[in-house]
């Protein structure tokens, strides 16, 4: 990775103060840890599991909707953990797989039905060892040919809070976005068969209604277009984990009703529709790059003061 490159290269110039050098290497470790993988894995002994798909040659095309494959994953050191297919780079499963942990087990095999998106189709197949360690991926083309939608639908679920339960955190315009962001799909009609919306402003925007969408999402067909909009006060709490701040969210204790972005992703993994887009329209909701030594390193110790949550 090019953060351990610069590691290496400042520290044998011996141009760059320890501060810098440290600043790449917590780069560095963040990345690792954001891939799940460990330094461990990347040694010059670094084992993978094995993957084979049969027929090892799929069809270019088919005027079937549903391909049929068996898959057999292997693993001569330890025991596998999940098995991934990715149709367009989309896990059809979801980020955590088929679960092969359970199993206990280092030979799996399975005869699967992929269901097909109209025109081409990546499919990948890959399987995970309980080390985290993910195979090289099986990959080939297949160009689905037969009936399908002449428009996908669109399924659009709009978040906005601007009357908070805690009156002093009131927003001017979170919800009139979320509202306007539905008026400017619906004006869209001609681009869809169909346009389904499930709003979610101030009082709905409850965590229990907002995770409850996904079974909105879940009626989205394979070829049709999925958008989760958010619109509302994003804040941290002591442990840097991202929530969107749910209505009725007690601010000094975010984790109680708010968000986490883990399941604002939630809502549509594993979901069968394959275009999708989340947009979050908040403070915080960007990548956040944690530790006082990183920022002074970067910006020379003139860090700019935190930005409150009342400000968002």
């Amino acid at each position: 990775m090019q953060e351990l490159l610069n590691i290496v290269i400042l520290a044998r110039l011996g141009i760059a103060s320890k501060e810098l050098i440290a600043a790449y290497r917590s780069a560095y470790e963040k990345r690792l840890n954001l891939n799940k993988v460990t330094e461990q894995m990347l040694a010059d002994d670094f084992h993978v599991p094995e993957i084979q798909v049969r027929p090892s040659l799929l069809p270019l095309s088919t005027n079937e909707r549903t391909l049929h494959i068996h898959v057999k994953a292997t693993d001569s050191l330890v025991q596998l953990k999940q098995l991934n297919i990715y149709i367009n780079d989309v896990p059809l499963n979801g980020l955590n797989g088929i679960d092969l942990r359970s199993k206990r087990t280092a030979l799996w095999e399975q005869d699967i039905a992929v269901d097909l998106s109209s025109g081409i189709n990546k499919v990948q197949v890959s399987a995970v060892n309980v080390s985290g360690t993910e195979s090289l991926k099986y990959t080939s083309n297949v160009v689905y040919t037969g009936p399908s939608k002449l428009k996908a639908d669109l399924y659009l679920v709009a978040v906005g809070v601007s009357k908070y339960q805690d009156a002093s955190y009131k927003l001017d315009y979170a919800a009139k976005d979320a509202q306007d962001f539905v008026k400017f799909w619906q004006g869209k009609r001609d681009r869809f068969g169909a346009i389904h919306v499930l709003p979610l402003i101030n009082p709905d925007a409850k965590r229990d209604k907002i995770i409850g969408a996904k079974t909105f999402l879940a009626n989205a067909d394979v070829d049709d277009e999925v958008i989760v909009f958010f619109a509302g006060h994003g804040v941290l709490d002591d442990k840097e984990t991202y929530y969107f701040a749910t209505q009725d969210m007690d601010f000094t204790h975010p984790a109680s009703r708010g968000l986490p972005y883990e399941e604002i992703e939630g809502l549509v993994d594993g979901i069968r529709a394959r275009r999708k887009l989340v947009l979050i329209d908040t403070c915080q909701a960007g990548e956040v790059d944690t530790g006082q030594e990183n920022n002074e390193a970067i910006t020379g110790g003139n860090t700019p003061p935190e930005l409150s949550v009342k400000d968002c």
